[in-house]
């Protein structure tokens, strides 16, 4: 918003800037017309950072990252929208007492969709979808299983991440996900993020410093990922020579 941007990314040796579009409130960078949005007022009182992305993309050879956190949303659980629930019938807080919603609710689907599709719109690179499934910390082992958290989370997971990397490709923006879950060989995974589901359908991988790069850079690899390096993304130090973040 101040004009400052590109120049610390020239400072700190990088090519890309990431931008929070979406934080772990459920609020909003911009003003999206997505009317869920307005409904549940979520919507910055501004559009001064949208138009500083759109001055960016135009002026600079920046690479551009929207990041937004997905389903930990407190706003949309609270509005009972794909509300994750314990096996005693509550609505279930992570360990920072936040909320979150399901991959499998078609509204909370929806509504990420019309984000991501205006963030391609406004002139970013790329979108980074950050828990983009089901919790996968704190006091997991009450969360009930229903409709919203099925016994095979991969599913609606799977089915989320198909749709908002082919309404992202038709506007040639690339898909990422964040991750910080530590994962093991086979088709287990408590957010649903298995290494299959992220080589099917994610770009690229970013990866929180909990995360073992060389874990998924095994795993990716042996799911059919090719050309790893440049797509697994981590803290600092780059696998390989391949990207990192700071």
């Amino acid at each position: 918003r101040s004009g400052s941007a590109a120049q610390a990314v020239a400072a700190g040796g990088g090519n890309a800037l990431v931008v929070e579009m979406k934080d772990m409130y459920g609020k909003l960078a911009w003003q999206s017309q997505a009317p869920l949005a307005a409904q549940l007022g979520t919507n910055a009182s501004d559009n001064l950072t949208a138009q500083a992305v759109q001055a960016l993309s135009q002026t600079s050879d920046l690479y551009l990252v929207a990041r937004i956190k997905c389903f930990r949303d407190p706003v949309l659980a609270r509005n009972w929208i794909g509300s994750i629930m314990t096996r005693g019938g509550n609505v279930w807080f992570d360990i920072t007492g936040l909320g979150w919603t399901s991959p499998a609710n078609s509204q909370a689907v929806e509504y990420l969709s019309a984000l991501c599709g205006e963030l391609a719109d406004m002139g970013f690179d790329e979108v980074v979808l950050d828990c983009a499934g089901y919790p996968n910390a704190g006091e997991t082992k009450v969360l009930a299983t229903s409709d919203n958290r099925p016994e095979d989370r991969t599913v609606p997971v799977s089915a989320f991440l198909a749709r908002i990397s082919e309404e992202l490709a038709a506007k040639d923006v690339k898909l990422g996900v964040y991750t910080d879950e530590t994962l093991l060989p086979g088709d287990e995974a408590l957010s649903g993020l298995t290494a299959t589901v992220l080589a099917t359908h994610v770009d690229r991988v970013w990866l929180d410093p909990k995360a073992g790069a060389d874990q998924y850079a095994a795993l990716l690899s042996a799911a059919g990922w090719e050309e790893l390096a440049p797509r697994l993304v981590a803290r600092y130090t780059p696998v390989s020579g391949g990207s990192w973040y700071s």
